[in-house]
């Protein structure tokens, strides 16, 4: 079976029927990247149930110093010369993480499980890649039977329509020597390279398959600084490059459709954040926006009632805006 991450234990007294988050991290991260957030949404929410994966990272059982032996804690270790998993086709790590969440979810829920709980929603949290992977994951098989309980998808600087007409080029030099050096076949996924007409690439097909429609609330984080994910690719909005690409410009945009269309015409409820940082361009190193956008999510303030109902963010100015 799928390799576990550090997931949360029931508890006596815990409501019979909760609410269980599954923790995405991104590419070349580790089960613990996200560590932080799922932390402030159960100071929120203490009834909740969480994983942090670890079926797409190269991973041991180690026992940190300051954690009793009874808790252990997956995360990456370098030392073993493991190759990270998170270079890999992005079908197969949506695979992986479809068997780890089924199986966890078997360990809180299931028939032999005796805490008699049963599963009320389940809701996921991604960064970076890892979005896509829940995407991939979700449109695996394995997860056909839980569909039905899905209520919130939040996405952290989701790279949903790939990096194309990205402005980075120091950063597209990077996915460049990646891509030829490490043979990741994730990066060409990402830069829809995988193939050679684009409607037969594989984000071009993702986008087709059932996605945000399946949820009540959706809810896109993304920065303008960010150096990374280009901003009409994590906010899922049109980019005005593509009116201008005669031969990628339609496909594009038709991805969007595919994707953004059955929400829009659906229920769910999309929320936009844009968060700004109140760094310069110089300061924004990768530690400083990882826990500037802890802190913003930290500042997150209202009752959350399960997450039955849209986020609603209420941050000092300048730091979120609902769009």
């Amino acid at each position: 079976g799928a390799a576990l991450g550090s997931a949360s234990r029931v508890e006596p007294g815990q409501s019979a029927h909760p609410h269980a988050f599954i923790f995405v991290h991104g590419f070349l991260g580790n089960p613990l990247d996200l560590r932080l957030v799922r932390d402030h949404i159960f100071m929120l929410n203490p009834n909740i149930l969480t994983l942090l994966s670890a079926s797409n990272q190269a991973a041991a059982q180690l026992q940190p110093a300051s954690l009793p032996s009874s808790a252990p804690v997956t995360y990456p270790s370098r030392e073993i010369g493991m190759l990270d998993r998170t270079y890999d086709d992005l079908a197969e790590q949506g695979h992986r993480l479809a068997c780890e969440v089924v199986e966890q979810l078997e360990v809180w829920f299931g028939e032999e499980s005796p805490h008699n709980r049963h599963l009320d929603k389940l809701s996921f949290v991604g960064h970076s890649i890892g979005n896509l992977i829940i995407r991939s994951c979700l449109a695996d098989p394995v997860m056909e039977p839980y569909l039905k309980y899905l209520n919130t998808f939040l996405s952290i600087s989701g790279p949903h329509l790939g990096y194309l007409y990205s402005t980075n080029t120091l950063f597209d030099s990077g996915i460049w020597f990646l891509k030829s050096f490490k043979r990741s076949q994730c990066l060409y996924q990402l830069t829809f390279t995988d193939a050679s007409k684009m409607h037969d690439c594989y984000l071009y097909k993702l986008c087709a398959s059932k996605c945000f429609e399946l949820f009540d609330n959706v809810i896109l984080v993304a920065s303008p600084q960010d150096g990374y994910v280009p901003l009409h690719s994590s906010r899922i909005t049109k980019c005005p490059a593509a009116s201008k690409d005669g031969k990628r410009g339609l496909a594009f945009n038709q991805m969007l459709t595919n994707l953004m269309g059955p929400a829009a015409r659906g229920m769910t409820r999309v929320v936009r954040a844009d968060v700004h940082f109140p760094y310069s361009k110089v300061d924004l190193t990768e530690e400083v926006v990882k826990f500037s956008l802890v802190d913003t999510l930290a500042r997150v303030k209202r009752e959350w009632d399960e997450m039955s109902k849209a986020l609603i963010m209420h941050v000092p100015d300048g730091n979120v805006v609902d769009t």
